[in-house]
């Protein structure tokens, strides 16, 4: 059977594609390989869901925070002990009367093999969205691996309760470790499966952990509606990854047999796709190589959900309605076709009726993307005023990854203040929009402070104190992360500034149809129609490829200024 699978699904380019990733050092180091810091003996196990079982400093992180590897105790799908492995951070510093707040991130879908747990992950801290807005703020982040991520076991995949035990005991685990000196107030934020986990934690906290203060839960394109997500994203990239890693996760959990559903010489292949990780652009595009295979159709049936037993488990875990005292805030891109908005605007809808507290930003021309929020802000009356990101958008890129693939670029939004005084409850999505952008037009006055008349500088300065503040203000940034890493620069008389961010060159472009870093790739990979902005550097120009065993630049994909750098990374103040 594996044989015909290697024949009808492309089994050559799927272990071509294995081999080029083993030569990257990104790839291995995003999936890194677990060490005996996830394992612990039954002995180790027992004791009160929450308490640590050991933990160990993390190296890089980022200035002024410490952070550590945790492996703790939680309950599983029956109540039965299991270690579960996350990552704690806190700030630096003498905390606040009473503590430190948390943030509970939940991450969105990393993968489902043991070795997915995004505290194994090379850019961990660049995952966790918001990080360095939270850590400014004085926020401690308690960031779970979720069961079965890291820890030994099967990862219980889009099982809410599951999920919401890992973040709550994350939390207990935070508040216990000396370094943070944490209080039991905390918020829970999560995207994607994230988001499911943060509606559940919201529904189970009181119960589950009573000691803790629930403040709000924050949520983007969170996974409402199992059975719904499961038929209208079949036949997408998105929806085959979702339903095979939810099939195979299911058949280990519950018994739900994947021959029933899943053409037989299929199989192979979404059992390769349960070993593949989600930690960088480039396992994305090893997926889309493997996931590929299943576009010609991989189901028997036209939609799972529609038969037992999986009918019953996503109904199971389809999340219900808050209680009315926590604060909600839900984000969702209008363009999203994984998790469609219109779920997302049904919950929303039924939450209302239901008295919740409850806000929604609905982010024009955003699709299935990873959005980056800052973090939730706790004022004294004890909600949770969420600091929304400024939304993913993406823009077509053809020929870069594939006809359909995106290229990545930020935006602005609305402040968050002004948005948590709105309440979706009877308000039009055009008159969320009619508020505009956070930042004002062009100053004249601010250009002429620091630029003089048709100035132009060659290269590019940092941002200095003075200017933090407008600068953050345009990117929707704090104004610390803006201090550690923004740039301005003039250009004719007008002022323009950079947020280093995602890998954003603030630097001149880099223009050369020569990339020593390309070739060594394509020596390695011959043939390879996409070499990783990693390898070509993301101040490049180009779409590279191998042809044979030697770097190609292809079209160009970035438009440059009169003074060559990349325009789209600067804006005018």
């Amino acid at each position: 059977m594996e044989g015909l699978a290697n024949r009808r699904f492309g089994g050559h380019a799927v272990r071509a594609l294995a081999a080029a990733c083993a030569s990257l050092v990104l790839c291995v180091a995003a999936a890194s390989a677990q060490t005996a810091f996830y394992s612990a003996t039954p002995q180790e196990i027992a004791g009160p869901p929450g308490t640590i079982i050991r933990q160990a400093p993390m190296l890089f992180a980022p200035s002024c925070i410490s952070a550590y590897r945790v492996l703790y105790r939680s309950r599983g799908l029956h109540g039965e002990p299991i270690a579960v492995s996350g990552v704690v951070i806190a700030p630096r510093g003498a905390p606040p009367p009473g503590g430190r707040p948390i943030v509970a991130w939940a991450h969105p879908t990393s993968g489902i093999a043991t070795r997915c747990a995004p505290s194994l992950a090379f850019f961990v801290f660049q995952q966790i969205q918001g990080l360095r807005e939270m850590a400014a703020r004085g926020y401690v982040v308690a960031a779970t691996d979720y069961p079965g991520l890291g820890a030994p076991g099967v990862h219980p995949y889009l099982i809410g309760e599951s999920e919401a035990r890992a973040v709550l005991d994350a939390v207990r685990a935070a508040r216990s470790m000396t370094a943070t000196q944490a209080s039991g107030d905390f918020a829970v934020w999560g995207h994607s499966q994230g988001g499911q986990a943060a509606l559940y934690t919201g529904l189970i906290a009181r119960n589950y952990a009573p000691e803790l203060n629930l403040v709000g839960v924050a949520a983007a394109a969170p996974a409402t509606e199992l059975a719904t997500l499961m038929r209208d994203d079949l036949g997408s990239v998105g929806g085959n990854n979702l339903t095979a890693m939810t099939l195979w996760s299911w058949q280990r959990l519950f018994g739900a047999p994947m021959r029933r559903v899943v053409e037989p010489e299929a199989i192979p292949v979404v059992n390769r796709l349960a070993k593949a990780c989600i930690e960088s652009i480039y396992d994305l595009v090893v997926r889309r190589r493997i996931e590929g295979r299943l576009e010609a159709g991989f189901l028997s049936v036209k939609n799972p959900a529609d038969l037992e037993p999986w009918r019953s488990l996503a109904a199971a875990n389809t999340p219900g309605i808050l209680p009315r005292d926590i604060p909600l805030f839900i984000a969702q891109g209008s363009t999203d076709q994984l998790v469609r908005p219109e779920v997302t605007r049904d919950y929303v809808a039924r939450a209302c009726r239901a008295g919740d507290k409850v806000r929604l930003l609905v982010m024009p021309g955003v699709g299935t993307a990873w959005p980056r929020a800052t973090a939730p802000n706790r004022r004294s009356n004890g909600s949770l005023y969420a600091s929304p990101a400024p939304p993913l958008r993406m823009i077509a890129k053809p020929n870069l990854l594939s006809p359909t693939a995106h290229f990545l670029s930020w935006s602005n939004l609305m402040s968050a203040l002004r948005l948590w005084k709105l309440t979706v409850c009877g308000l039009s999505l055009s008159a969320l929009l009619a508020l505009g952008p956070a930042f004002a037009a062009s100053s004249p006055q601010l250009s002429a402070a620091y630029c003089q008349r048709s100035e132009t500088d060659a290269d590019a300065r940092p941002v200095p104190e003075s200017l933090a503040p407008f600068v953050a203000k345009a990117f929707g940034l704090d104004e610390q992360a803006v201090r550690d890493a923004s740039y301005y620069r003039c250009a004719e008389g007008r002022l323009l500034a950079c947020a280093v961010g995602a890998n954003l060159p603030c630097g001149k472009a880099n223009v050369s149809r020569r990339n020593p870093g390309a070739d060594k790739f394509c020596r390695q990979n011959p043939g390879s129609n996409f070499i990783p902005m990693a390898i070509t550097g993301h101040d490049t120009v180009y779409a590279w490829r191998c042809a044979g065993r030697t770097a190609m630049p292809g079209r160009p994909i970035e438009r440059l200024d009169k003074q060559g750098f990349i325009a789209r990374y600067w804006k005018s103040l």
